[in-house]
């Protein structure tokens, strides 16, 4: 009985040892199961931080691609740009001059005046407002004294302001750039074109002259049997411009809105021998043999110069 009793309790002694050593390798491992969680979760945080570092990288990867393309593209520019220049820098002295002549001959077109001011396409709106159509000849007498008295009307003498005209200039080449020498005179006679004349709504007998060649080229359009002139006129120390129409048959008409004066009566204008009605035209502005220098006629085809009298009325004629 006490043999038995000891080996139960030896048994039992036993069992509770090796519940002990169970129990505490238990939760030794749980202990570590515990770190190892841990070390897991630290692990998969580095594994997402990781992930995130590869978008990133990938993007500014992305990013220093575009950027070696962009920086690829700009060279080939800078490249084109260079040539360009190189391009530019040969360009001949003559070659240059010849565009800086055609800037100043714009510049001074202002001065001199002429065909390119008679302008009939940028009066179109302005002949329908005035005259309400193109040529009709059972109208052609009320139609241009109509166009006489809205310049008359609308438009006021003034004269010319000082403006820049280019005498000369001079263009030589270094390697690095362009020396340019410009000579500039400022004058008092210029021209504007018809367009500014009727926004400014004033200026001198050329500027009515230029804008009524313009508004009669355009209403008389193609016609052949009408020719339309500025007639401008040197004598003694004056000057003066008006518009003239002539006809084929040696017959004119003039009209001259700043000096007031029409060929014909009351509301009408009238065709006139040309001879008779110029002479009576230069005895309006007390012009004579005596005292006459020079006569131009400008219309859209070119200009012509008359040194007398008797070679204007030749020209008329």
């Amino acid at each position: 009985m006490v043999f038995t009793e000891k080996i139960s309790i030896i048994i039992a002694l036993s069992l509770l040892l090796v519940i002990a050593v169970l129990s505490t390798l238990f939760y030794m491992t749980y202990l570590e199961n515990l770190k190892l969680k841990k070390q897991v979760e630290m692990l998969m945080e580095k594994s997402r931080e990781l992930e995130s570092l590869k978008i990133k990288y990938e993007v500014c990867l992305t990013n220093a691609t575009n950027l070696r393309n962009e920086y690829e593209s700009l060279l080939e520019k800078l490249k084109e740009y260079e040539t360009t220049f190189l391009q530019f820098k040969t360009i001949s002295t003559v070659a240059f001059q010849q565009k800086l002549e055609e800037l100043a001959s714009k510049i001074n077109e202002r001065v001199y005046g002429g065909k390119n001011l008679i302008r009939p396409d940028d009066v179109e709106a302005t002949v329908m407002s005035v005259v309400g159509h193109k040529f009709n000849e059972e109208t052609l007498g009320s139609d241009l004294y109509s166009i006489f008295w809205f310049i008359v009307r609308n438009i006021k003498y003034s004269k010319d302001s000082v403006y820049p005209f280019i005498k000369m200039f001079n263009v030589s080449i270094t390697d690095a750039s362009y020396n340019i020498t410009i000579e500039v005179e400022w004058v008092t006679n210029v021209y504007q074109t018809p367009i500014e004349t009727l926004k400014r709504k004033e200026g001198d007998c050329e500027d009515m002259a230029y804008l009524a060649a313009s508004i009669l080229q355009n209403y008389f359009e193609d016609r052949k049997d009408y020719e339309v002139y500025v007639l401008q006129v040197l004598w003694g120390e004056e000057g003066h411009a008006a518009a003239v129409v002539r006809h084929i048959n040696g017959t004119i008409a003039i009209i001259d809105p700043a000096g007031k004066y029409f060929t014909g009566r009351v509301t009408e204008v009238m065709f006139k021998p040309a001879k008779d009605e110029i002479l009576r035209w230069f005895g309006y502005w007390g012009i004579n043999e005596t005292n006459f220098k020079r006569a131009r006629f400008t219309n859209i085809l070119g200009e012509a110069y008359a040194e007398s009298i008797e070679a204007v009325i030749g020209f008329l004629d």
